[in-house]
């Protein structure tokens, strides 16, 4: 067995089946099936073709399941260009502190 994944709690967060992933993927529901229980190895190739299909990352898929993310941030983040990301962390940091209240639309 390899380890687990998230890839069942995705596509079932986006609504599909194992037919029609494994048909966005070019391979089997069978295969699938075999990927989200750990049966068969899933190699950085596969991982990326989940996450296309997922709308995701694959660091994603493996390291949370959709209900512990929350995708508008993530898409986000991801945006930040690379020479701005201590930028952002830093903002993500302030807003978390607790220390500050903001509302929709206050500037």
């Amino acid at each position: 067995m390899y380890p687990t994944n998230n890839l069942r709690a995705w596509r079932l967060h986006r609504g599909l089946s194992q037919v029609a992933v494994g048909q966005a993927v070019g391979t089997t529901g069978a295969v699938i099936s075999l990927f989200e229980h750990g049966a068969r190895r899933l190699s950085h190739g596969w991982l990326k073709q989940f996450a296309r299909v997922y709308e995701t990352t694959p660091g994603t898929i493996l390291d949370f399941a959709p209900e512990d993310v929350d995708e508008d941030i993530l898409r986000a983040a991801m945006k930040v260009p690379l020479e701005r990301q201590a930028d952002g962390t830093a903002l993500l940091k302030w807003l978390s502190s607790g220390s500050v209240r903001l509302t929709a639309g206050e500037t």
